[in-house]
C-alpha cells in the first residue's frame, strides 16, 4: 500500500508523509510546530521548513565568507522593501499625474562623467559672467573684422572631435 495510508502503517500513525519526508507529529507537538487546525499541514510544514533552510543556507554562507559580523545589514531589508514599494507607487502616481515628466538621475561614478560634468559647470558659469557683463555694458563690442575667421591670420586650429 502506497501513500499517507501505507507511511502511516510503517511509521506509526503520527507520521505523516511531506515530499518525500515524514514527519512525526509527537516531536512537532512539542515545539509548537504542529497545527491540528490547519487543512494544509504538509505545505505548511513545508514552508516552514524551506524559510529555517532558507535562513541556516544564509547564516552558512556568510559564516564561511567571513561575513558574519555585517549580517546586521540583513534586518534592514524589510525597510528595503518598504522604500521599494514607496518609490514605485511615486512612480506610478507621477506616470498618471505627469506623465511627460522626467526626473533625471545625476550620474558621475566614471571619470570621463566627472570631467563633463565639471566642463559643463565651467561652461554655465561662463555663460553667466558674459551675461552679467553684457547686462552692465562692460562687455567689449566684436567687430566684423574680428567676426571673419579669414580675415584673422592667427586662427587657432580647430579641435578633433
Amino acid at each position: 500500500m502506497g501513500g499517507a495510508y501505507g507511511v502511516r502503517r510503517r511509521y506509526g500513525s503520527g507520521a505523516r508523509p511531506l515530499a518525500g519526508l515524514v514527519w512525526r507529529t509527537e516531536i512537532l507537538r512539542e515545539v509548537g510546530g504542529w497545527d491540528a487546525y490547519n487543512v494544509t499541514e504538509d505545505a505548511d510544514l513545508g514552508l516552514r521548513l524551506a524559510r529555517l533552510t532558507s535562513a541556516f543556507l544564509g547564516w552558512l554562507g556568510l559564516m564561511r565568507r567571513g561575513l558574519l559580523s555585517t549580517a546586521w545589514v540583513l534586518l534592514l531589508t524589510p525597510l528595503h522593501w518598504l522604500l521599494l514599494s514607496l518609490a514605485a507607487w511615486r512612480a506610478f502616481y507621477q506616470l498618471i499625474a505627469a506623465p511627460y515628466a522626467w526626473e533625471k538621475t545625476e550620474h558621475g561614478l566614471a571619470k570621463s562623467s566627472r570631467l563633463n560634468a565639471a566642463t559643463t559647470h565651467s561652461l554655465l558659469e561662463l555663460e553667466r559672467h558674459l551675461s552679467d557683463l553684457e547686462r552692465s555694458g562692460n562687455l567689449p563690442a566684436i567687430s566684423e573684422r574680428t567676426k571673419d575667421t579669414s580675415a584673422n591670420p592667427q586662427r587657432l586650429p580647430r579641435a578633433a572631435a
